[in-house]
């Protein structure tokens, strides 16, 4: 789970969310008061999303997860060990991507080693939502890249597409220029 920890936080954090139960590891669904009513509702719905959590883990982490008392204790727990040496895996994926070439495979498959590993950059550091227009031009400036990341690794068979890609005006988002080189 060290080299996936972010996939995997980003995926089960959407399948909670899907269920409406991200709020037992981030604790916007507070444990109510022992003698409240909603007491014995909390417990279980917990052990729900957290057999959840730990039906998703191998063996090895299943041992040590299932002493957590809460989803959240469990969920702080994996982010305390895991996420540790972002900065160095950042560094990795993209060192992995300022290397990536085509290397005559199909553009698909190229374009799909692309992809994951940009995702996971999403995942380690997700682009912050923000009023004052800063996050939507860095959006717009990490899709330019990801063009020109695209462009850089291809064969050079498709020498036309990326060398005249980017004197387009303005730049193509990168599904037209994965058509231009399909």
């Amino acid at each position: 789970m060290e080299k996936n920890y972010f996939t995997w936080r980003h995926n089960m954090l959407m399948a909670l969310q899907s269920k409406n139960k991200a709020g037992f590891v981030d604790e916007s669904i507070a444990k109510p008061n022992l003698h409240s009513r909603d007491f014995q509702s909390w417990i279980q719905c917990n052990a729900v999303v957290k057999s959840w959590i730990v039906n998703s883990l191998s063996r090895e982490l299943q041992i040590g997860a299932t002493h957590a008392d809460t989803t959240s204790e469990l969920w702080c727990d994996f982010d305390e060990r895991f996420t540790q040496g972002i900065a160095l895996r950042m560094y990795d994926l993209k060192r992995f991507i300022a290397l990536l070439q085509q290397e005559k495979s199909v553009i698909l498959t190229y374009y799909g080693k692309l992809k994951a590993v940009w995702n996971e950059l999403q995942n380690l550091k997700p682009i912050l939502v923000c009023t004052c227009g800063a996050g939507k031009k860095m959006q717009e400036m990490l899709k330019e890249e990801k063009v020109f990341d695209f462009l850089i690794g291809l064969d050079d068979a498709y020498m036309t597409v990326r060398s005249q890609t980017p004197s387009i005006d303005p730049l193509p988002k990168l599904g037209r220029a994965y058509a231009l080189a399909a």
